[in-house]
Protein backbone atom coordinates (compact mmCIF):
# COMPACT_ATOMS: atom_id res chain seq x y z
CA UNK A 1 0.00 0.00 0.00
CA UNK A 2 3.16 2.60 0.71
CA UNK A 3 4.41 1.57 -2.21
CA UNK A 4 1.35 2.27 -4.10
CA UNK A 5 0.40 5.69 -2.02
CA UNK A 6 4.59 6.64 -3.24
CA UNK A 7 3.67 5.67 -6.77
CA UNK A 8 0.90 8.33 -7.31
CA UNK A 9 2.33 10.44 -5.48
CA UNK A 10 5.64 10.64 -7.59
CA UNK A 11 3.48 10.63 -10.96
CA UNK A 12 0.89 13.39 -9.71
CA UNK A 13 4.34 15.79 -9.20
CA UNK A 14 5.53 14.92 -12.37
CA UNK A 15 2.61 15.33 -14.06
CA UNK A 16 2.29 18.55 -12.14
CA UNK A 17 5.42 19.64 -13.39
CA UNK A 18 4.77 19.06 -17.32
CA UNK A 19 1.91 20.78 -16.77
CA UNK A 20 3.86 23.88 -15.35
CA UNK A 21 6.27 23.37 -17.89
CA UNK A 22 4.03 23.60 -20.66
CA UNK A 23 2.32 26.72 -19.25
CA UNK A 24 5.31 28.87 -19.32
CA UNK A 25 6.56 27.43 -22.60
CA UNK A 26 3.06 28.71 -23.92
CA UNK A 27 3.35 31.79 -21.78
CA UNK A 28 6.83 32.49 -23.36
CA UNK A 29 5.55 31.87 -26.98
CA UNK A 30 2.52 34.41 -26.72
CA UNK A 31 4.97 36.98 -24.74
CA UNK A 32 7.09 36.64 -28.46
CA UNK A 33 3.84 36.64 -30.75
CA UNK A 34 3.38 40.03 -29.83
CA UNK A 35 5.98 43.02 -30.44
CA UNK A 36 5.87 45.83 -27.68
CA UNK A 37 5.96 49.29 -29.52
CA UNK A 38 5.51 52.33 -27.20
CA UNK A 39 4.87 56.19 -28.10
CA UNK A 40 5.80 59.00 -26.09
CA UNK A 41 2.16 60.84 -26.16
CA UNK A 42 -1.18 60.89 -26.86
CA UNK A 43 -1.07 62.18 -30.86
CA UNK A 44 1.46 59.80 -31.95
CA UNK A 45 0.04 57.42 -30.34
CA UNK A 46 -3.41 57.66 -32.65
CA UNK A 47 -1.43 57.68 -35.81
CA UNK A 48 0.48 54.69 -34.84
CA UNK A 49 -2.82 52.87 -33.65
CA UNK A 50 -3.92 54.00 -37.50
CA UNK A 51 -1.01 52.24 -39.09
CA UNK A 52 -1.25 48.94 -36.70
CA UNK A 53 -4.74 48.42 -37.11
CA UNK A 54 -5.86 44.77 -37.20
CA UNK A 55 -2.58 43.58 -36.91
CA UNK A 56 -2.38 41.10 -33.85
CA UNK A 57 1.30 40.63 -33.78
CA UNK A 58 2.15 44.07 -33.00
CA UNK A 59 0.70 45.97 -29.71
CA UNK A 60 0.99 49.60 -28.88
CA UNK A 61 1.05 51.57 -25.63
CA UNK A 62 1.54 55.07 -24.67
CA UNK A 63 4.47 55.71 -22.62
CA UNK A 64 2.17 59.23 -20.60
CA UNK A 65 -1.38 58.26 -21.57
CA UNK A 66 -1.94 59.52 -17.50
CA UNK A 67 -0.45 62.84 -18.17
CA UNK A 68 -3.49 65.37 -20.01
CA UNK A 69 -1.10 67.76 -21.29
CA UNK A 70 2.13 67.99 -23.29
CA UNK A 71 5.71 66.74 -22.52
CA UNK A 72 7.16 70.22 -21.75
CA UNK A 73 9.44 69.43 -18.56
CA UNK A 74 7.98 66.16 -18.12
CA UNK A 75 10.02 64.18 -15.44
CA UNK A 76 10.50 60.41 -16.64
CA UNK A 77 8.65 57.61 -13.61
CA UNK A 78 10.54 54.25 -13.44
CA UNK A 79 7.34 52.98 -14.99
CA UNK A 80 8.30 54.87 -18.39
CA UNK A 81 11.16 53.48 -18.00
CA UNK A 82 10.20 49.51 -17.05
CA UNK A 83 7.66 50.29 -20.06
CA UNK A 84 10.46 51.08 -22.37
CA UNK A 85 12.21 48.02 -21.61
CA UNK A 86 10.35 46.20 -23.08
CA UNK A 87 9.89 47.99 -26.31
CA UNK A 88 11.56 47.00 -29.87
CA UNK A 89 10.58 50.37 -31.01
CA UNK A 90 9.84 54.02 -29.61
CA UNK A 91 8.25 56.24 -31.45
CA UNK A 92 8.42 60.10 -30.40
CA UNK A 93 6.96 63.39 -32.08
CA UNK A 94 10.77 64.97 -32.25
CA UNK A 95 10.85 68.75 -33.02
CA UNK A 96 12.80 68.89 -29.39
CA UNK A 97 9.40 67.96 -27.64
CA UNK A 98 10.92 65.16 -25.81
CA UNK A 99 13.72 66.58 -23.41
CA UNK A 100 14.12 63.50 -21.37
CA UNK A 101 15.24 61.83 -24.74
CA UNK A 102 19.19 62.02 -23.44
CA UNK A 103 18.20 60.13 -20.27
CA UNK A 104 16.48 57.24 -22.12
CA UNK A 105 18.94 56.81 -24.62
CA UNK A 106 22.08 56.46 -21.92
CA UNK A 107 19.71 54.25 -19.79
CA UNK A 108 18.83 51.94 -22.83
CA UNK A 109 21.28 52.74 -25.96
CA UNK A 110 20.37 49.16 -27.88
CA UNK A 111 16.21 50.79 -27.78
CA UNK A 112 14.95 51.91 -31.71
CA UNK A 113 13.93 55.25 -31.95
CA UNK A 114 11.58 56.76 -34.88
CA UNK A 115 11.66 60.58 -34.64
CA UNK A 116 8.24 61.36 -36.34
CA UNK A 117 9.08 65.13 -37.47
CA UNK A 118 11.78 64.50 -39.95
CA UNK A 119 10.88 66.21 -43.12
CA UNK A 120 7.88 68.71 -41.02
CA UNK A 121 7.93 71.81 -41.70
CA UNK A 122 8.94 73.32 -38.23
CA UNK A 123 7.92 76.91 -36.99
CA UNK A 124 10.11 78.51 -34.60
CA UNK A 125 9.16 80.28 -31.79
CA UNK A 126 8.43 83.53 -33.66
CA UNK A 127 6.92 81.83 -36.67
CA UNK A 128 9.37 81.80 -38.92
CA UNK A 129 9.42 78.03 -40.62
CA UNK A 130 11.88 75.41 -41.31
CA UNK A 131 12.42 71.62 -42.37
CA UNK A 132 13.56 69.07 -40.07
CA UNK A 133 15.97 67.31 -41.74
CA UNK A 134 17.03 63.53 -40.83
CA UNK A 135 20.55 64.85 -39.26
CA UNK A 136 19.28 67.16 -36.97
CA UNK A 137 19.69 66.05 -33.22
CA UNK A 138 16.56 65.69 -31.25
CA UNK A 139 17.13 68.80 -29.23
CA UNK A 140 16.03 72.38 -30.45
CA UNK A 141 17.97 75.34 -28.42
CA UNK A 142 16.40 77.93 -30.78
CA UNK A 143 12.78 77.50 -29.44
CA UNK A 144 11.30 75.46 -32.48
CA UNK A 145 7.48 75.19 -31.68
CA UNK A 146 6.67 71.43 -31.55
CA UNK A 147 3.29 71.13 -31.77
CA UNK A 148 3.91 69.66 -35.53
CA UNK A 149 0.48 67.49 -35.36
CA UNK A 150 -1.70 70.55 -35.35
CA UNK A 151 -0.77 70.74 -39.24
CA UNK A 152 -2.41 68.55 -41.09
CA UNK A 153 0.41 68.26 -43.82
CA UNK A 154 2.81 68.01 -40.91
CA UNK A 155 1.15 64.64 -39.21
CA UNK A 156 0.77 63.11 -42.88
CA UNK A 157 4.42 63.19 -43.03
CA UNK A 158 4.61 62.34 -39.41
CA UNK A 159 2.41 59.07 -40.37
CA UNK A 160 4.78 58.21 -43.28
CA UNK A 161 7.72 58.48 -41.30
CA UNK A 162 6.21 55.85 -38.34
CA UNK A 163 5.27 53.82 -41.17
CA UNK A 164 8.72 53.82 -42.46
CA UNK A 165 10.14 52.52 -38.91
CA UNK A 166 7.30 50.14 -38.21
CA UNK A 167 8.45 48.31 -41.54
CA UNK A 168 12.30 48.54 -41.12
CA UNK A 169 11.58 47.15 -37.07
CA UNK A 170 8.40 44.20 -38.64
CA UNK A 171 9.26 43.36 -41.88
CA UNK A 172 6.84 40.90 -41.78
CA UNK A 173 4.01 42.62 -41.21
CA UNK A 174 4.99 45.19 -44.60
CA UNK A 175 2.11 44.45 -46.52
CA UNK A 176 -0.52 45.44 -43.61
CA UNK A 177 1.34 48.08 -42.85
CA UNK A 178 1.81 49.46 -46.37
CA UNK A 179 -1.92 48.78 -46.66
CA UNK A 180 -3.16 50.79 -43.53
CA UNK A 181 -0.79 53.90 -44.20
CA UNK A 182 -2.90 54.15 -47.29
CA UNK A 183 -5.98 54.28 -46.16
CA UNK A 184 -5.01 56.32 -43.13
CA UNK A 185 -3.00 59.12 -45.35
CA UNK A 186 -6.03 59.06 -47.65
CA UNK A 187 -8.50 59.86 -44.72
CA UNK A 188 -6.20 62.56 -43.90
CA UNK A 189 -5.95 64.02 -47.23
CA UNK A 190 -10.04 63.89 -47.34
CA UNK A 191 -10.10 65.76 -43.77
CA UNK A 192 -7.85 68.39 -45.08
CA UNK A 193 -9.89 68.84 -48.34
CA UNK A 194 -13.43 69.01 -46.23
CA UNK A 195 -11.56 71.71 -43.57
CA UNK A 196 -10.10 74.11 -46.36
CA UNK A 197 -13.61 73.62 -48.05
CA UNK A 198 -15.12 74.59 -44.84
CA UNK A 199 -13.00 77.57 -43.75
CA UNK A 200 -12.42 79.07 -47.07
CA UNK A 201 -14.69 82.24 -46.79
CA UNK A 202 -12.92 83.24 -43.84
CA UNK A 203 -9.36 83.03 -45.58
CA UNK A 204 -6.72 85.69 -44.21
CA UNK A 205 -9.05 86.33 -41.71
CA UNK A 206 -7.31 87.41 -38.37
CA UNK A 207 -7.92 86.16 -34.92
CA UNK A 208 -5.98 86.42 -31.36
CA UNK A 209 -4.18 83.07 -30.03
CA UNK A 210 -3.50 81.84 -26.45
CA UNK A 211 -1.44 78.63 -27.48
CA UNK A 212 1.36 78.68 -29.49
CA UNK A 213 0.06 75.33 -30.99
CA UNK A 214 -2.69 77.60 -32.86
CA UNK A 215 0.47 78.60 -35.23
CA UNK A 216 -0.16 75.74 -36.96
CA UNK A 217 -3.28 75.34 -36.72
CA UNK A 218 -4.22 78.51 -38.06
CA UNK A 219 -1.58 78.16 -41.18
CA UNK A 220 -3.44 75.06 -41.78
CA UNK A 221 -6.60 76.49 -41.70
CA UNK A 222 -5.90 80.02 -43.88
CA UNK A 223 -6.20 81.83 -40.93
CA UNK A 224 -3.89 84.58 -39.84
CA UNK A 225 -2.63 85.50 -35.97
CA UNK A 226 -2.83 89.07 -35.18
CA UNK A 227 -1.62 89.01 -31.68
CA UNK A 228 -0.45 85.82 -29.58
CA UNK A 229 -1.10 85.99 -25.65
CA UNK A 230 1.11 83.74 -23.97
CA UNK A 231 -0.31 81.70 -21.19
CA UNK A 232 1.88 78.45 -20.95
CA UNK A 233 1.81 76.76 -17.56
CA UNK A 234 -0.30 79.72 -16.26
CA UNK A 235 1.42 82.57 -16.85
CA UNK A 236 -0.62 85.36 -17.89
CA UNK A 237 -0.22 88.50 -19.82
CA UNK A 238 0.44 91.81 -18.22
CA UNK A 239 -2.21 94.46 -17.98
CA UNK A 240 -0.24 96.50 -19.97
CA UNK A 241 -0.05 93.53 -23.39
CA UNK A 242 -3.73 93.04 -22.56
CA UNK A 243 -4.93 96.57 -23.13
CA UNK A 244 -2.34 96.86 -26.54
CA UNK A 245 -4.09 93.10 -27.63
CA UNK A 246 -7.79 95.27 -26.66
CA UNK A 247 -7.09 98.53 -28.92
CA UNK A 248 -5.47 95.52 -31.86
CA UNK A 249 -8.73 93.84 -31.59
CA UNK A 250 -10.86 96.88 -31.96
CA UNK A 251 -8.97 98.61 -34.77
CA UNK A 252 -8.60 95.18 -36.81
CA UNK A 253 -12.34 94.20 -35.78
CA UNK A 254 -11.17 90.79 -34.67
CA UNK A 255 -13.95 88.50 -33.86
CA UNK A 256 -12.28 85.20 -32.61
CA UNK A 257 -10.22 84.82 -29.49
CA UNK A 258 -8.72 81.12 -29.86
CA UNK A 259 -7.68 79.48 -26.70
CA UNK A 260 -6.86 75.69 -24.78
CA UNK A 261 -9.91 74.01 -24.46
CA UNK A 262 -8.13 72.36 -21.43
CA UNK A 263 -6.91 75.83 -19.60
CA UNK A 264 -8.94 78.02 -17.84
CA UNK A 265 -10.10 81.24 -19.95
CA UNK A 266 -8.69 83.94 -17.45
CA UNK A 267 -7.02 86.25 -19.83
CA UNK A 268 -9.66 85.40 -22.84
CA UNK A 269 -12.46 86.17 -20.85
CA UNK A 270 -11.05 89.87 -20.19
CA UNK A 271 -10.82 90.68 -23.92
CA UNK A 272 -14.05 89.49 -24.24
CA UNK A 273 -16.05 91.93 -22.09
CA UNK A 274 -14.08 94.49 -23.67
CA UNK A 275 -14.44 93.73 -27.34
CA UNK A 276 -17.11 92.04 -27.67
CA UNK A 277 -15.28 88.95 -29.20
CA UNK A 278 -15.99 85.27 -28.98
CA UNK A 279 -13.83 83.00 -26.91
CA UNK A 280 -13.31 79.72 -28.96
CA UNK A 281 -12.20 77.06 -27.12
CA UNK A 282 -9.98 74.87 -29.14
CA UNK A 283 -8.23 71.09 -28.99
CA UNK A 284 -4.77 70.68 -29.17
CA UNK A 285 -5.13 66.80 -29.76
CA UNK A 286 -3.06 65.71 -26.53
CA UNK A 287 -5.51 63.64 -24.62
CA UNK A 288 -8.66 61.75 -25.26
CA UNK A 289 -10.21 58.44 -25.35
CA UNK A 290 -7.75 56.44 -27.40
CA UNK A 291 -10.26 56.17 -30.18
CA UNK A 292 -7.92 55.73 -33.59
CA UNK A 293 -10.49 58.75 -35.23
CA UNK A 294 -10.13 60.93 -32.57
CA UNK A 295 -7.25 63.14 -33.84
CA UNK A 296 -9.89 63.25 -37.01
CA UNK A 297 -12.68 64.00 -34.68
CA UNK A 298 -10.60 66.93 -32.89
CA UNK A 299 -9.49 68.22 -35.99
CA UNK A 300 -13.05 68.56 -37.72
CA UNK A 301 -14.46 70.06 -33.94
CA UNK A 302 -11.61 72.40 -34.33
CA UNK A 303 -13.08 73.66 -37.85
CA UNK A 304 -16.24 73.58 -37.15
CA UNK A 305 -15.92 75.58 -33.97
CA UNK A 306 -13.90 78.23 -35.87
CA UNK A 307 -16.55 79.06 -38.91
CA UNK A 308 -19.12 78.72 -36.37
CA UNK A 309 -17.52 81.72 -34.58
CA UNK A 310 -16.50 83.51 -37.85
CA UNK A 311 -19.64 82.78 -39.39
CA UNK A 312 -21.91 84.34 -36.96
Amino acid sequence: MFRLKKFFFTATACLLTAVLLLSSCSGGAEKKKSAQIVTSFYPVYVLTLNLTDGIDGLTVANMTQSRGGCLHDYQLLPGDMRLLSTAQLFIINGAGLETFLDMITGQLPELKICDSSTGASILSGEGDAHEHGEGETHGHDHGDNAHIWLSISNAMIQVQNISDALIEAFPEYRDQLEANTSDYLARLRQLQSDIHTLLAPYQGDPIVSFHEGFDYLMEEFGLSIAHEVKTHDGAQPSAQELAHVTKEVEAEGIQLLAIDADEPPVSAEVLARETGAVICPLSTIVSGDGDRYSYENAMRQNAQAIAEVMGA
